[in-house]
């Protein structure tokens, strides 16, 4: 789905041999997707927030034509970072301190700083609404900043160590867990310039994805 002449992806050499279908709107998706709904055990996937969105509202009926992310349940509130902190505490985990924030609100006078903003529901806001604040006044100058996201949530930063992605599947009678992924978020020094990418380590085999 593209709102402009940025889809970069149709120029793909993967895509050589299948078809590419162009959408300004996700709705505009369903028919096409019913179309191609004849061929049986296909995988229908995301790869951004709105439109993940868009297919968990829609799990009962795309998971009869498709094999979906969630086989016909829903992750629903979910999206929402509130939620997926209140879900981690309850499982357990360790939860940086977090409030939910709105726009033009007094802010909390306990923020422990530094502190990171981020949008509470990623679909709604944008990667610009990310900051990391040393200060109130940084935080102050941040919620200044023109932005689409009504909502945010301000959370503790956490100076981590490293950072693993966990793989896995989850099933009425079991969780497989097949793989993490370690993240560079930073580029190493020996990483020239002309070879920037997407460095990945996964099961100790590490790829360099060249942009």
């Amino acid at each position: 789905m593209c709102h402009e002449d940025n889809c970069f992806v149709r120029y793909s050499k993967y895509l050589k041999h299948g078809n590419l279908y162009v959408l300004n709107e996700l709705d505009a998706c369903l028919p096409v997707l019913e179309q191609l709904a004849s061929e049986v055990g296909q995988l229908l996937m995301t790869t951004f927030d709105a439109a993940a969105e868009w297919v968990d509202q829609r799990e009962q009926l795309l998971s009869q034509w498709f094999l979906t992310p969630c086989r016909g349940k829903q992750i629903g509130r979910l999206f929402n970072k509130e939620a997926q902190c209140e879900l981690a505490k309850s499982c357990g985990l360790t939860v940086p301190y977090s409030v939910v924030y709105h726009r033009g609100d007094a802010l909390p006078a306990d923020l422990p700083y530094p502190v990171i903003t981020k949008p509470l529901v990623s679909s709604e806001g944008e990667k610009s609404d990310i900051h990391i604040c040393q200060t109130a006044g940084e935080l102050l100058e941040a919620l200044a900043l023109e932005s689409r996201s009504e909502y945010l949530i301000i959370q503790e930063f956490i100076q981590k160590e490293f950072e693993i992605d966990a793989v896995g599947v989850s099933t009425d009678e079991v969780v497989v867990m097949g793989g993490a992924i370690h993240k560079y978020r930073h580029w190493p020094d020996w990483l020239v310039p002309e070879h920037l990418g997407c460095l990945i380590v996964w099961s100790g085999l590490m790829w360099i994805l060249r942009l």
